[in-house]
């Protein structure tokens, strides 16, 4: 972390401000607290904290069908609409869990989630969404039938905490949130993406392929596991 004060500038790691050590049977840990599964967001005890600190805008421009794109700092109308949402979750989080509509499982280990786990101090379901994502997902969930299950899971994975922005590509692209899983690593970022719910709804119908079966002679299809 870099940072000035009266005119110096500080540098600090992040393994020092994540408290790096090695126990007595040297395996490293840190100082960090391990989240559970009712933390949607930190604890004011928390070494890593989250701020909401620029949103991107877009209008659309006079001529031609582009857009015009902007990033603007945060306003007190915008901090005030996010604590509204962050209330939302508070209230009924336990209830959206229970039914289903949110994950509430732990992450299972491995070598890259205990990465995750040792960067960031745990990982459960709603540790991977910020208030937010965690509202939209509750409502997709709920009101979205088996047709739309597969948009869904591509909702979760373009708009969740550890979903990257990108810079545009081209002139005139101003760049966007993106996927997840662009390896099989669940990398931590600090500095992440939301999408607005106009442009996360836009995954829930992808034009998806459709092969219908004949009607004649009767087909079934039958689905085995094992144990």
């Amino acid at each position: 972390m870099i940072h000035c004060v009266a005119g110096r500038e500080y540098r600090e790691k992040i393994s020092t401000l994540r408290g790096d050590f090695r126990n007595e049977e040297r395996v490293s840990s840190n100082k960090l607290r391990p989240w559970t599964k009712s933390d949607f967001i930190p604890s004011p005890e928390d070494v890593f904290q989250e701020r909401l600190y620029a949103i991107h805008w877009m209008k659309p421009r006079l001529s031609g069908r582009r857009f015009g794109y902007e990033f603007r700092s945060v306003s007190e109308a915008d901090l005030s609409r996010e604590q509204i949402v962050e209330n939302q979750v508070a209230e009924n989080l336990t209830e959206w869990q229970a039914k289903g509509w949110i994950p509430d499982m732990q992450i299972e280990p491995g070598e890259k989630t205990d990465e995750q786990s040792e960067l960031r101090g745990g990982l459960i379901g709603t540790t991977s969404s910020i208030p937010r994502q965690l509202l939209l997902a509750s409502l997709i969930n709920r009101f979205s039938d088996a047709r739309l299950k597969f948009g869904f899971t591509q909702v979760l994975n373009s708009n969740a905490r550890l979903s990257r922005w990108s810079l545009g590509d081209g002139p005139g692209r101003s760049g966007g949130v993106k996927q997840v899983f662009d390896n099989q690593a669940l990398n931590t970022l600090f500095n992440y993406g939301t999408r607005g719910s106009r442009f996360a709804l836009d995954l829930v119908t992808p034009n998806l392929k459709s092969f219908p079966l004949p009607e004649a002679p009767t087909r079934i299809i039958a689905c085995h596991g094992t144990s």
